[in-house]
């Protein structure tokens, strides 16, 4: 009887386990109840992030906070953009036939560069002056799988919990969508790594505590520095009164907020210097340190020496950058010769392989890259962008051509007079003169001249570039140049190759010859017009220098990003097949 009762307990427990069991599988099932989706979502979700896939991410825009909107007029000579700053006809503009008269609210006799004007003393002035944002995607069949189970099942199933009364599925929906999200933009920065050096404070933010006659006695630079080196705010929304040389702490700022920035070395892809080598190189030039301006950059060399050893020699420097707001013949001075113009930066040895982001480059240096100068329109979202972009295509461009800028008398071979002249005599040529105008740091009204021309001259200053060739191509205005060394030869990563796109060409001698400006520009038919300003509009957000908060925009830093990357791959490969080719040598 004893071994019956045993028998029978033992089938009741296993009865019961198997009751068990399935009860275990039947809530696998999500017949359960609520608890197990949580399950089931968790188990999915970590199934999906333990692969190494990505998912659909793509940048978002930041609406503009802007109430104002840009208004157009149909006279030239009224004001095109209302509430912002840019007011009716200036007395420093000057049609044909007109008498020539200073503004009483000149600041200074320089012209629409005017970087110069006040970082060098008066005898040394130089020039100033549709693709919306794109959203990056990266995906493939597999992750856009991926990206939609997240979507359909866990979130719709959390969301369906939480308007029962539970809202811990629908923090754990969000958090995979988080968590997805991150794992999407770590590989979205595959090849794109850069690290930034945390130099010590003397490169770069106590050369701006020096800003007030520090760096040199008769110069005060501190308004340009303000709004993270966008100088002054305007009374139009975005505009500021920027200095060129302002250039380096652009860089810097928009670096920081680079989305591949890396605080990892060995992970980096490239490696940014961020030394306001320009503004320091102010006190070699015109300050207390002339006698000592073939050591500009010695310091910098060693620092780097010391401190990152590895990184610094890893590739013999060719994945390194350095920002410089001046033309690179700033820095080019022999390291034998004292008594010449500029710095010997570039050219210490131990920068041949360094690039530099210069305003101007020499053509036959590779490791030169021109940027675009930055001008005074800075976006701050895309919204605005687009805004911009709207205005210049509906803008009425009531003159053919413009000339913006001032006389080069001391430079004997300079075509601006022969240009000055041929504006002031033709009634299709609005002429701005930054000799009464003063166009340094007043970017407005030279937009306002540029929206209402259709051609707009870009001659030589006293550099090969100038500012109003960004200030222009902005507006979208057709540059046109004289000189091969002005555009064509420089903005490599910035410009189209075949510049027939987006510009016209005269030969300087063609003017010397007595050639008609409006001869020339007046031969283009309006269908090719109309094509040359388009493909002008499409450069419009690569030669901008947008806010930092604004995302979703390929601008002037973003492009200038793309070509570091491409350098620094590029200086990898070459050092590579060197060392290969160098053991195969030994070997032989």
């Amino acid at each position: 009887m004893a071994s019956v009762k045993i028998y029978l307990g033992g089938g009741l427990v296993c009865f019961a386990a198997a009751v068990f069991l399935a009860w275990q599988i039947m809530c696998s099932s999500s017949f359960c109840g609520r608890s197990s989706l949580v399950d089931q979502s968790r188990f999915d979700y970590d199934r999906l992030v333990s692969t190494d896939s990505q998912v659909v991410s793509s940048a978002g825009e930041q609406s503009s906070s802007s109430s104002s909107s840009v208004t157009l007029h149909e006279s030239g000579s009224d004001s095109l953009i209302s509430d912002r700053g840019i007011s009716n006809a200036d007395p420093g503009v000057v049609k044909s036939g007109e008498a020539s008269v200073p503004s009483s609210t000149s600041e200074v006799a320089g012209d629409e560069n005017a970087v110069q004007t006040q970082m060098e003393p008066n005898d040394k002035a130089t020039d100033s002056n549709s693709n919306t944002g794109a959203e990056f995607v990266s995906s493939n069949a597999g992750n856009s799988a991926a990206q939609e189970r997240i979507n359909s099942n866990e979130v719709e199933e959390a969301k369906e919990l939480d308007r029962n009364g539970n809202g811990v599925e629908l923090q754990l929906a969000n958090e995979t969508k988080t968590i997805a999200e991150q794992i999407a933009e770590e590989n979205s920065c595959e090849g794109k790594r850069m690290y930034m050096y945390e130099l010590p404070s003397e490169f770069n933010s106590k050369i701006l505590e020096k800003c007030s006659r520090g760096m040199v006695e008769w110069l005060d630079f501190c308004p340009h520095i303000a709004n993270q080196g966008f100088g002054q705010a305007l009374p139009a929304a975005d505009w500021y009164a920027t200095d060129a040389y302002m250039l380096e702490i652009i860089y810097h700022t928009r670096m920081k907020n680079y989305n591949c920035l890396t605080s990892d070395p060995t992970a980096a892809d490239a490696f940014f210097l961020p030394y306001y080598s320009g503004l320091d190189a102010l006190r070699f030039i015109y300050g207390a340190d002339k006698a000592r301006k073939h050591e500009h950059g010695t310091e910098l060399i060693q620092w780097l020496d010391q401190n990152a050893p590895e990184t610094w020699k890893r590739w013999g420097g060719s994945d390194h950058f350095v920002v410089m707001g001046r033309t690179a013949w700033d820095f080019a001075n022999s390291v034998d010769n004292t008594q010449g113009w500029g710095t010997s930066f570039l050219e210490l040895p131990a920068m041949t392989n360094v690039t530099a982001l210069v305003l101007e480059r020499r053509s036959w240096r590779d490791r030169e890259q021109a940027v675009p100068y930055p001008t005074g329109f800075h976006p701050s979202s895309p919204s605005r962008l687009r805004e911009w972009i709207s205005t210049v295509e509906s803008s009425p461009r009531s003159f053919l051509f413009s000339f913006i800028g001032a006389l080069r008398p001391r430079i004997a071979a300079n075509i601006r007079g022969a240009l000055f002249t041929q504006c002031q005599q033709h009634p299709s040529c609005l002429l701005l003169d930054c000799a009464q105008l003063g166009c340094s740091h007043n970017p407005q009204p030279i937009s306002e001249a540029l929206l209402n021309s259709t051609f707009c001259l870009q001659p030589v200053g006293d550099s090969f570039t100038r500012r109003s060739t960004f200030d222009s191509i902005a507006a979208g205005c057709i540059p046109v140049f004289f000189h091969n060394e002005s555009a064509y030869t420089q903005y490599m990563w910035h410009l189209p190759k075949d510049a027939s796109l987006y510009s016209v060409f005269i030969p300087e001698d063609a003017i010397r010859g007595g050639a008609m400006v409006a001869d020339v520009l007046g031969s283009y038919s309006a269908e090719k017009i109309k094509e040359m300003q388009g493909h002008v509009k499409d450069l419009i957000d690569g030669v901008l220098y947008t806010d930092a908060a604004a995302g979703g925009v390929r601008d002037a830093f973003e492009v200038s990003v793309e070509g570091m990357l491409a350098m620094a791959a590029q200086g990898r490969a070459h050092r590579q097949q060197a060392t290969v080719y160098q053991s195969q040598n030994w070997k032989d």
